[in-house]
């Protein structure tokens, strides 16, 4: 490639990453500013259903009550969207990180979900990676988490976290024995706001994965996620060797 062509690229590139910064900033602003809105919808509306409840028959409290649940689900997703905001547009600073470590930080983090469904988590000799550590504890997290709470109300989780070495990268694998999902919904499981899994007994709003998603990205890697129904998942990621800037 020429030196103009290079030069081209890494112009192109730039802008891209400009683009990019903007539209998320521009995301954490309007969000902002419409939690402030629900904040008030649910504030006011608690303030007459306390002060009027008694004037009002039963189907106009059902309907405040409705209110205030499509409010609280509001604000829960714009506050998930922020939170992925931030992590695209984070400060990343590269140190190296033993991820032996990182994982059984993520795992004290968890310690009252494993012990209360009695998890198994098994992590043996994984790398030594270079990366930002506030945002692959992040991803980490949330795979982890994910393998938690996606399982059946009778099984105990059984998680086994692996990594290999290919020519650039390095490979992690987390697999579980939970609730699986149609392989059809592999590529909307890192889309924001949406699920795997239409069973609302399993809460969660969709954005884990897309958080998780970011963050590879940013480490100059991938994610995907291969599984069989009501057997298990398997989510596996690749994560640069040394800078992610080189």
């Amino acid at each position: 490639m020429s030196t103009e062509s290079t030069d081209k690229l890494q112009a192109l590139q730039a802008e891209l990453a400009q683009l990019k910064a903007e539209h998320h900033e521009f995301i954490y602003a309007v969000t902002h500013d419409l939690i402030g809105s629900f904040r008030q919808i649910e504030g006011f509306s608690n303030i007459i259903l306390k002060n009027h409840t008694d004037q009002f028959d039963s189907n106009l409290v059902h309907h405040f009550d409705m209110i205030l649940t499509g409010t609280k689900k509001g604000k829960e997703s714009l506050q998930a969207l922020q939170v992925y905001s931030k992590t695209a547009t984070a400060d990343y600073i590269e140190v190296p990180i033993s991820s032996d470590e990182l994982i059984a930080e993520v795992q004290s983090a968890l310690a009252n979900i494993i012990k209360n469904c009695n998890a198994k988590i098994s992590c043996n000799n994984t790398p030594d990676i270079i990366g930002d550590h506030a945002q692959l504890y992040s991803l980490f997290y949330h795979l982890i988490h994910n393998a938690l709470h996606y399982q059946s109300a009778d099984a105990s989780p059984e998680i086994v976290i692996t990594a290999i070495e290919l020519d650039q990268h390095w490979q992690f694998s987390i697999q579980d024995n939970g609730i699986g999902f149609r392989e059809k919904m592999a590529d909307r499981l890192f889309t924001a706001l949406k699920r795997g899994v239409t069973n609302k007994n399993y809460s969660g709003l969709g954005i884990g994965l897309t958080v998780a998603r970011s963050v590879v990205q940013r480490h100059s890697g991938r994610i995907w996620a291969t599984s069989v129904l009501d057997e298990g998942s398997t989510f596996n990621f690749t994560i640069k060797k040394g800078s992610s800037n080189e």
